[in-house]
């Protein structure tokens, strides 16, 4: 009994460990990319929709000795609602709407960009869904930011100025057509948001395409990666409980679990419309989450993720413990 009692102290305390590091975000001295500017430009049509530009200009401060080059992107879009997608500049091969844990614009180059390589990319959606009727208005919240490992030194968001009532905007475009909002140093992770306010009878919107908040029920894809981390930890807790009573893995061979990098989480991780971007190539970039998941034996090395060597270390305390 005692012994149940203590392999179950030091696996919720493992287990705690393990989940504390899936929570501690990157440092900016591991950061692989940087973004030098950020603009995103937004123009409304009569019916309500909105046709925003990106432009982005990309620094690339590592490339992991040439191994991982950046060769393509997704930059967050509001919702998945988007009737078009076209790249502006030459340096995209191509450019569509990507669904990959949430909704994004993957964008591939023609080209790869290494260590040191600054480079500019621009493309423009057009979005619906995005405004709500209210209080006799049409009102827009825009929020833009979330790149989770990649410091932003200056973003700026200009939204057309024409029969705007109100907005949260702190200036004005030199040419009196945007208003404009800006900010520099955005650390990983922030997010800023911007608001504005037109009488209702400004555009022929329809009340069906009003923007929806995202269901409560609808998990986001890193907590129920998350959950499914913890079940597979408690599950290995039981079947070391069960092989105290008899049972136990038949032969002493064990599988640990393989996390592969990959693109697959979504860094728009607001309630609101969003925008924000993740880079990949080759093993996984700024903004990938090691998330995609297989079972099957695995060699634990100075390579490995270190989510494979955690749960690796755990599963060796574990079997330590019942012997």
């Amino acid at each position: 009994m005692k012994g149940i009692i203590k392999r179950s102290i030091v696996f919720f305390v493992l287990t705690l460990i393990i989940i504390a590091q899936f929570s501690v975000p990157a440092f900016a001295a591991d950061n692989l990319d940087e973004i030098e500017d950020y603009t995103i430009t937004v123009n409304v049509r009569q019916d309500g929709t909105l046709d925003i530009r990106y432009d982005v200009d990309w620094l690339v401060l590592s490339d992991k000795n040439g191994s991982e080059p950046v060769t393509w992107v997704k930059v967050g879009i509001p919702n998945k609602h988007v009737e078009e997608v076209n790249a502006i500049t030459d340096n995209i091969e191509s450019a569509k709407y990507y669904l990959d844990g949430g909704d994004f614009v993957r964008l591939d180059f023609n080209r790869k960009y290494f260590e040191g390589d600054r480079f500019q990319f621009s493309f423009v959606i057009h979005q619906s869904y995005m405004y709500q009727i209210e209080d006799d208005a049409i009102k827009y919240g825009f929020t833009a930011g979330w790149f989770e490992e990649i410091e932003v030194k200056k973003i700026t968001i200009k939204w057309n100025k024409n029969w705007v009532e109100e907005s949260t905007a702190t200036e004005v475009s030199s040419d009196g057509k945007y208003l404009i909002w800006t900010a520099t140093d955005l650390p990983e992770g922030e997010h800023f948001e911007t608001a504005v306010r037109y009488a209702k009878d400004t555009f022929a919107v329809d009340e069906n395409q009003q923007f929806e908040e995202r269901s409560s029920s609808e998990l986001d894809a890193g907590v129920v990666f998350l959950i499914a981390i913890v079940v597979i930890v408690v599950l290995i807790f039981i079947l070391f409980l069960l092989d105290d009573y008899g049972g136990g893995f038949g032969g002493g061979g064990y599988h640990s679990t393989t996390f592969i990098s990959s693109c697959a989480r979504s860094s728009c991780a607001c309630a609101s419309s969003c925008a924000c971007a993740c880079a990949c190539a080759g093993g996984g970039r700024a903004g990938c989450s090691a998330k995609d998941m297989y079972t099957g034996r695995t060699a634990v090395n100075k390579d490995s993720p270190k989510e494979v060597v955690n749960i690796s270390v755990f599963i060796t305390v574990l079997r330590k413990m019942n012997k």
